[in-house]
């Protein structure tokens, strides 16, 4: 009886595992695509789409379990919004400035990130094996930058708070999950999309000009853009949803680990594509 009431958290577990991966995944080779091929100049008003899109969704499919003015939500869940908008933010920017490969090895650094977060936060220990998988990445890291051809200082100083804030916001939804009572990673999805609508509406607001501009010239190849665009928006949304999912039915270290096995095939991407 015991195996078979551990079973189902087990397969939880191993299912959030791959579906991370494989949004995430994607999702790093539709960005690039957008940011270095496209060169799409409405990156807040993507993001705004996103999270209206996210929001819509999922209130829409559970309207009674979406309240986001109780007292314990507004207490815990904005912080956990506002490091969602910078990992959003501080990615993209890294992504313009960085190849691929490097990209992937820099953006593992948030496991680094995690390892102190979740021991200040949640005062979460770690194994001796844990501390030195996460000292090779580090030295993974310092290693690709001494060798990186197209070295660009500005991308990897911004590297660095794209992965403490991607670090932040999987621990400080971890803490949520723990105050919370009764929160779910569906409703988190709700509550970080919704939140960040206030975020990215304004900021979107100065981007119009530059979007508007970039389809009226994109007439030859308009259907392909299109598709990339709404590409990244459906694949954002379960990205998402996979995110928390995998914190929740796991850790913050395991969702930043499984990142890096994602690194190593979206590197291999990286040279074939980019």
């Amino acid at each position: 009886a015991r195996r078979r009431a551990a079973l189902p958290a087990a397969m939880d577990a191993a299912l959030s595992v791959a579906a991370y991966l494989g949004a995430s995944l994607a999702m790093t080779t539709v960005n690039k695509y957008i940011v270095s091929v496209l060169k799409f100049p409405g990156m807040n008003l993507l993001l705004l789409v996103e999270c209206v899109a996210t929001a819509a969704s999922v209130a829409a499919l559970q309207p009674r379990r979406c309240r986001p003015w109780s007292p314990d939500v507004l207490r815990h869940l904005p912080v956990v919004t506002l490091a969602k908008a910078g990992n959003m933010v501080f990615s993209f920017l890294a992504m313009e400035y960085t190849s691929l490969p490097v990209y992937n090895v820099l953006k593992r650094m948030n496991v680094v990130f995690s390892v102190f977060a979740d021991y200040s936060l949640r005062s979460t220990h770690f194994s001796g094996g844990v501390l030195w998988s996460v000292g090779l990445i580090t030295v993974g890291a310092l290693a690709t930058g001494s060798g990186d051809l197209e070295f660009d200082l500005f991308g990897y100083l911004i590297s660095l708070p794209a992965g403490l804030m991607n670090a932040s916001y999987l621990v400080l939804s971890a803490r949520a999950y723990d105050r919370v009572k009764g929160l779910s990673h569906v409703e988190m999805l709700f509550y970080t999309a919704f939140f960040n609508i206030f975020v990215f509406a304004p900021l979107s607001c100065f981007e119009l000009a530059a979007v508007a501009r970039f389809f009226g010239e994109e007439t030859l190849h308009l259907a392909g853009s299109v598709a990339a665009l709404v590409s990244y928006v459906v694949l954002g949304t379960f990205l998402n949803f996979a995110t928390f999912w995998c914190t929740t039915a796991n850790s913050p270290v395991t969702t930043g680990v499984t990142g890096n096995f994602k690194a190593i095939f979206a590197t291999w991407i990286g040279f074939a594509w980019f």
